[in-house]
């Protein structure tokens, strides 16, 4: 966590919340839910401001934004029968971010 982030840390909260609840009143009828929670995601929404960007970037353990690609494999493998015993969590997709801060 840090200082000037509330907004971000609540929204964060929100998503483990709203995979945990629903997944303890779904799992009767067979419904899984899981949260994912990418980091800085190398999209045209960070606009092209290069600055800002390189905040970004500096902040990651790999030193790079990660590719949108990334948090749809985790989407997707999500849907397989592999992912079947996953259900409550929230999975991240950042980079080593969270660890990074630890």
């Amino acid at each position: 966590m840090a200082l000037g982030c509330f907004h971000y840390n609540t929204a964060k909260a929100d998503v483990i919340m709203m995979s945990q609840g629903p997944a303890l009143e779904l799992a009767f009828y067979g419904i899984r839910v899981v949260g994912v929670a990418p980091d800085h995601i190398d999209t045209p929404i960070l606009g092209t401001g290069e600055k800002i960007k390189q905040m970004l970037v500096d902040q990651q353990m790999h030193k790079k934004l990660i590719n949108p690609k990334y948090v749809a494999s985790v989407v997707a493998f999500l849907f397989t029968e592999g992912a079947s015993a996953i259900n409550g969590q929230t999975i991240p997709v950042d980079a080593g971010f969270l660890s990074d801060k630890v």
